[in-house]
């Protein structure tokens, strides 16, 4: 037997969906660069090189985690053989969120 809601319950119930599905989104877009295979190892190296401090500074990029996630391997590679890069990349990031 089905039951009547009172459309305010109703209007309720959408908001909190909508809401859901936008807080799902978001944090799909935040850590989707973890889903690559070779989000470990770049994890591992990245680790090993920075400072926490420094870790914040790129994750909260948003071109940096597309990165991670669309182009893994060139980071592989560039900690494993230019590690000097970094520094200059943090540095950006740094300049770059101070000026927004």
């Amino acid at each position: 037997m089905p039951v009547d809601i009172p459309s305010d319950v109703w209007e309720l119930i959408f908001e909190h969906r909508a809401a859901m599905r936008l807080q799902s989104f978001a944090r799909g877009r935040q850590v989707r660069h973890t889903c690559s295979g070779d989000w470990n190892e770049l994890r591992r190296l990245l680790a090993s090189r920075l400072r926490n401090a420094e870790w914040e500074v790129l994750h909260a990029n948003m071109w940096i985690r597309r990165e991670w996630y669309q182009e893994p391997k060139s980071w592989i590679y560039m900690l494993s053989h230019e590690e000097y890069r970094l520094k200059d990349i943090v540095e950006e990031c740094m300049q770059a969120s101070v000026h927004v």
